[in-house]
């Protein structure tokens, strides 16, 4: 593909995805990293009916001055966008992760001391276990 247009990175992770990809109908554009981000377009979409009637689609394929362009359409879709907007939106989100982060640290610790008063309080209540058999025992030898 002849093109000097650049890719803009990821809006969610900062990656900058591989240009185009597609199989002669449709194209797009998917970021490898975290694949939250994707810029498709179906080529048919891209031409008005003379040059839907006049394209032979050979092998399942549109010729290739459509194809080009859908790459070319894929490509402004991927860049076009509100940077500012997603940078704030990225940011929000990573502020609520660190805050759920905190939330199941803050979690994983009470259920840890729950955990350690819960096995020492078995281990009690084995303790009266035994003791309340030897008070039996006992109460039952002396005939109480």
């Amino acid at each position: 593909m002849n093109t000097d247009k650049e890719l803009k990175p990821c809006p969610f992770c900062g990656e900058v995805p591989d240009f185009p990809t597609g199989d002669g109908t449709q194209y797009e554009i998917e970021c490898c990293e975290c694949g939250q981000a994707v810029a498709s377009v179906q080529i048919r979409d891209l031409m008005d009916s003379e040059e839907r009637l006049s394209d032979n689609f050979v092998n399942d394929r549109y010729a290739e001055k459509y194809i080009e362009r859908a790459k070319m359409k894929a490509i402004d879709n991927w860049n076009t966008r509100d940077d500012q907007a997603a940078l704030e939106e990225n940011e929000a989100l990573r502020l609520e992760i660190t805050t759920l982060q905190m939330a199941l640290e803050e979690s994983e610790a009470k259920v840890k001391a729950i955990n350690e008063i819960a096995g020492a309080r078995a281990y009690d209540v084995d303790g009266m276990d035994t003791q309340l058999c030897e008070i039996w025992t006992i109460s039952e030898q002396k005939g109480e």
